[in-house]
């Protein structure tokens, strides 16, 4: 393409010009264009609007003339039709192109909605391509933020978490604080404390509530309705933890104290008896002296209180002796009392019924005038007074026992309690010998049967069978 071109216009010549009307420019060679054979006409038609335009002639023949044997012209610029204002439609020569005008336009026509429907084909096409690429940069842009988002989320989740199980280990070893401590403590931690802008705080007093505190205070607070909430319950939890931890570590610097004052004295009274020692070794002539002085002294003293150990012992053996004998002498009288009573009552009803002042039947002198009740209540004082008897018998006997058995426990802890209670044990040994030799043996029992029955055979009186003894 030459810069400036062969006619001064803005178009290129080989681009506009059919290639079945340039024959000696395009499709003919140069030889043709040399040889004379054609002429190259000075006017170009539009086929557009079928504008002419003349060109210099001369002007291409000598610019074919110094291109070599078969070539071509290179493109030229073209001027523009007047008309339409196109470059692209000219024509060599002056023809007519009405006709083919015509026939353009509907052509046109159809060439200009298929090149609408194509622009809009690839119209639809581009903006669904940036569609696509704006849709996957949104998408991405979203999951970028959603993934921010969603880390951020995440980093608040852990915040929080953390601090709610920081709250709840808090809480509970409060808890496990206060469900420690004493009663006293606890007591003194929520009435009687006293502090400088102390916070009142508050308990729970049923055993329900304070058992399911203790498993799981969330829940506890749950079932009350969120009533007080969760942190005005965590804080007085906290609260009160803190007043029991504070008055356990008074009463510990208290015990610590007592204990340093025991410890302190416990070594002063070991530094003293080593004082004591020393000044036994430093005196331990004057010991020896002491000692046996003492030692006499002592022994007389013992000597006096073993002779007056055994006139007291004497004293009580006798009197208890005394007793006894007295006691024995006097159930013998009541006996023989209560005897002659029975007899002397055999002998007036006897000597009622045979002057005829009562009838022969059981009972009947009772039932009369001539009879008492003194005997009854003879009778009836003496079976109260052997009822008492047995029942102070068996009561000191169960006493007795009750000992018996608390010594033996004591033996079987230590061998050294066997010699300890063996005086007790031989005098036990010896009381139950002789409450056993007192008590009437079967044997015995069955003798006195037979005996009986001796008796009963030889005055010709036959023993009652078993049926009898029932009627």
């Amino acid at each position: 393409m030459v810069e400036d071109g062969l006619f001064g216009y803005g178009m290129r010549f080989n681009e506009g010009i059919p290639r079945k009307e340039t024959v000696g420019v395009v499709n003919g060679s140069t030889d043709d264009t040399l040889s004379g054979a054609h002429y190259l006409s000075p006017f170009l038609t539009c086929m557009e609007c079928n504008e002419m335009q003349f060109v210099n002639a001369a002007t291409v023949q000598r610019a074919l003339s110094f291109i070599p044997r078969g070539g071509t012209l290179p493109p030229e610029v073209l001027p523009v039709c007047v008309q339409c204002g196109r470059t692209d439609r000219w024509a060599v020569g002056a023809d007519d192109f009405s006709a083919l005008i015509g026939m353009d336009k509907e052509a046109f026509k159809l060439q200009m909605l298929a090149k609408r429907k194509a622009s809009v084909k690839i119209q639809k096409v581009y903006r669904g391509y940036l569609g696509r690429i704006y849709a996957r940069r949104v998408k991405l842009e979203k999951e970028k933020r959603e993934a921010a988002e969603r880390l951020g989320a995440i980093v608040m989740q852990c915040l929080w978490r953390r601090r709610y199980a920081q709250r709840k280990v808090e809480c509970l070893r409060s808890l496990r604080t206060i469900r420690s401590a004493h009663k006293m403590v606890l007591s003194r931690a929520l009435h009687g404390w006293v502090e400088p802008g102390a916070v009142r705080v508050f308990w729970y007093k049923s055993q329900p509530e304070l058992d399911l505190l203790w498993a799981d205070y969330r829940l506890l607070i749950q079932r009350t309705g969120n009533r007080p909430p969760c942190y005005v319950v965590e804080a007085n939890i906290n609260e009160i933890a803190r007043r029991v931890a504070i008055l356990l570590d008074m009463y510990a610097t208290r015990i610590q104290c007592r204990w340093r004052g025991l410890v302190g004295r416990e070594f002063l009274a070991i530094f003293r008896r080593e004082l004591v020692r020393v000044r036994e070794i430093r005196a331990a002539s004057a010991y020896p002296l002491q000692r046996t002085y003492r030692g006499w002294i002592a022994r007389k003293k013992v000597k006096a209180l073993t002779v007056n150990k055994w006139k007291s012992r004497i004293a009580r053996m006798y009197s208890g002796s005394r007793r006894h004998e007295l006691a024995v002498k006097k159930q013998r009288f009541r006996d023989e009392q209560l005897k002659a009573h029975y007899v002397q009552e055999k002998v007036e009803q006897t000597a009622a019924r045979l002057t005829g002042k009562c009838l022969y039947e059981k009972g009947s002198f009772k039932k009369s005038a001539y009879s008492n009740d003194k005997l009854d209540q003879l009778m009836a004082n003496y079976l109260t007074e052997r009822a008492t008897q047995i029942s102070e018998s068996k009561k000191r006997t169960w006493l007795e026992d009750q000992r018996a058995k608390q010594v033996q426990e004591r033996k079987s802890l230590h061998h050294l309690m066997e010699k300890y209670y063996e005086d007790e044990s031989k005098r036990r040994q010896a009381l139950v010998i002789n409450r056993v030799s007192s008590t009437i043996s079967p044997f015995r029992t069955a003798g006195r049967y037979v005996v009986e029955r001796k008796l009963l055979v030889e005055h010709s009186k036959s023993m009652p069978n078993i049926t009898q003894l029932t009627k």
